[in-house]
This record gives C-alpha cells, sequence and structure tokens, in this order.
C-alpha cells in the first residue's frame, strides 16, 4: 500500500524520498530506524512502476542520492536498484537484457550454461604461483 501511495504521491506532487519520509512519521513508532529497509524497498518498487506507467517523466525520487546510496546499500533491494540506476557489476550482462534459455538450462555438453561453465572452470588446471 505504501508502494502506491508513493507512486501516487510522485505523480501528482513529485515528492522526494525526504519528503515521503515526514508523510510517514506520524505512523511511524519513535524508536524505528530512519528510512527502515521496507521503505527503501518500497520507494525502488514505486520508481519501478513509475517507469512503467510513465516513462518520459523524471520524479524527484529517482534523482535523490540518499535513496540511491540506501537503496544500493540494502541487500534486499541492490539488485533492483542496480537494474533501475542502470549499473551492473564488471563482466555482467548490461540490466534489462534476459539471458536465453541455452544460458540457463544445461541442455547438452558445451552448452554456455552455468553447468557447463563451472565444469569449464573445475577443469583448467590450478593457478599456482
Amino acid at each position: 500500500m505504501e508502494t502506491t501511495q508513493l507512486a501516487a504521491l510522485c505523480l501528482v506532487e513529485n515528492v522526494r524520498f525526504n519528503d515521503w519520509q515526514k508523510f510517514l512519521a506520524p505512523a511511524r513508532l519513535p524508536a524505528a530506524i530512519p528510512a527502515a529497509p521496507a521503505e527503501i524497498v518500497e520507494a525502488v518498487d514505486a520508481l519501478g512502476i513509475l517507469r512503467e506507467i510513465a516513462p518520459g517523466e523524471k520524479p524527484a525520487l529517482g534523482e535523490d542520492a540518499e535513496l540511491k546510496l540506501r537503496a544500493l546499500r540494502n541487500p534486499v533491494s541492490r539488485s533492483k536498484a542496480m537494474a533501475l540506476f542502470g549499473m551492473n557489476l564488471p563482466g555482467e550482462r548490461a540490466p534489462g537484457i534476459v539471458p536465453s534459455l541455452g544460458q540457463l538450462l544445461h541442455r547438452k555438453p558445451g552448452d554456455n550454461c552455468p553447468t557447463c561453465q563451472a565444469r569449464a572452470k573445475g577443469a583448467a588446471p590450478p593457478n599456482d604461483l
């Protein structure tokens, strides 16, 4: 529910992450940690929704450096945040590119699947110094 509220607020008022936290503050417990992981995941999900329903818009929420940092540091939201912010690890495929079935499933020897890659890596001679 909070995710849809945030998406609606971004469309109507173009809120930032700090503004949304202030909006949630009355309902939050006093001892709660600011920007709890659930709030970060909700913000990242809301950005994903906004990207789908309003692709031409640049919501202020997506430009918030604090949210980007917290979303990337949160292990629960890290993969979604990396895809949203156009980031990928070295040697990783570009975000949004779906691997082919042959790259995921082992159908025959010599496939470029995880099983064949692990076998090839295990068959390679060790790198002794």
